[in-house]
């Protein structure tokens, strides 16, 4: 699939993720496997809202959430290496690994569960991670446990537009929707 100009503008907003550098965050842009994974799910001109993580340790993942009006849409792709963004393709191109990858109709979406609530590593930037994050879907889907949303502390200008964008764009698009954080004991 080939990534038109306008495609490609429109996902930059969208595939970037910013990470904690001292004492201010830094922005990274996703390699260009996730620009494809994520335009062959959804028109990446209709996308209303997305969340990125990234983890940056052997192998680096990409994890993106995407939603339009009428779609969500996940995809988790991993490549071989540590800190493996846009300017390290620049410089060596990694194949990338498939982790998760799907859309389905935003409507038929019933409930976003997370199986649990952490703090971040301190190191990280500190924040917050709702993980194993799943959604429930209207024909008895669940996908996908190994999602996760990440709400660091520390964000660079935009993010937190972005997310509420994100947020916002579901509540729209599902009305039947509901949220649940499981109870979890980090001791137990």
């Amino acid at each position: 699939m080939i990534v038109t100009a306008s495609q490609h503008a429109a996902l930059t907003t969208h595939l970037v993720v910013t990470v904690p550098a001292g004492d201010r965050p830094i922005r990274l842009t996703a390699p260009q496997a996730v620009y494809t994974a994520i335009a062959a799910l959804v028109d990446p001109e209709e996308i209303r809202g997305s969340h990125v993580t990234y983890a940056h340790l052997r192998p680096t993942r990409w994890s993106v959430w995407a939603v339009t009006s009428t779609h969500l849409a996940f995809v988790e792709l991993e490549f071989d290496g540590e800190d493996y963004d846009a300017e390290e393709e620049g410089k060596r191109l990694a194949s990338p690994t498939v982790v998760t990858t799907w859309a389905r109709p935003l409507a038929t979406a019933l409930k976003l569960n997370a199986a649990g609530i952490v703090r971040d590593h301190p190191t990280a930037g500190g924040g917050f991670r709702l993980y194993r994050v799943t959604v429930e879907f209207a024909d008895g889907t669940t996908a996908p446990a190994e999602g996760g949303f990440s709400c660091p502390m520390q964000r660079a200008d935009g993010d937190s537009e972005r997310w509420d964008d994100f947020i916002a764009a579901i509540r729209r698009g599902s009305p039947y929707l509901t949220v649940e954080l499981e109870s979890w004991n980090r001791l137990g």
